[in-house]
């Protein structure tokens, strides 16, 4: 996946984590995520990419250890807040059951439907949707998405 505003990436990799546990046990995938420079996107797929954010995830992966299911890097290796972020959703994002999950991919959308909307969506009440978020914990993942987007939007100095 390629996301052009870096800026939403802790919310992309969780909307991706949400979808795919909302199908079951289909996160047993191994994920590396980058950030970076991107030199061109291939014309009929991203296995045609290049760039530096496209070969420090494909390393990240190769490397990656057996214990591992997830990892995420950037170029500038001084903040270390946002890796051990990343590490924390993925895991947090990990332990949904399928209708948290599903839940919270709904909830993840920009701009954010009102919960009555969302559960009339998924067929069931406000009160059970607002459930299942509570049960997921993404209310506390709320600041962390934040934190990501505000710090990533911020002009260069």
């Amino acid at each position: 996946m390629y996301l052009a505003d870096h800026a939403f990436v802790l919310r992309a990799t969780q909307l991706l984590v949400a979808e795919l546990r909302s199908i079951g046990d289909g996160i047993a995938t191994r994920m590396s995520v980058a950030v970076g420079a991107v030199d061109r996107l291939g014309e009929t797929g991203l296995a045609e990419a290049a760039g530096p954010a496209f070969s420090l995830s494909g390393r990240n992966l190769d490397r990656m250890p057996s214990f591992r299911t997830f990892v995420y890097a950037e170029p500038d290796k001084t903040d270390h807040w946002r890796p051990a972020t990343m590490d924390l959703a993925v895991w947090q994002a990990r332990q949904w059951t399928p209708e948290q999950a599903e839940a919270v991919a709904l909830a993840l959308a920009l701009p954010r439907p009102t919960d009555e909307s969302l559960a009339r969506d998924l067929g069931i009440t406000r009160q059970a949707f607002q459930a299942r978020l509570k049960g997921s914990g993404i209310a506390a993942a709320s600041h962390a998405l934040l934190a990501f987007e505000i710090e990533r939007q911020r002009p260069e100095t």
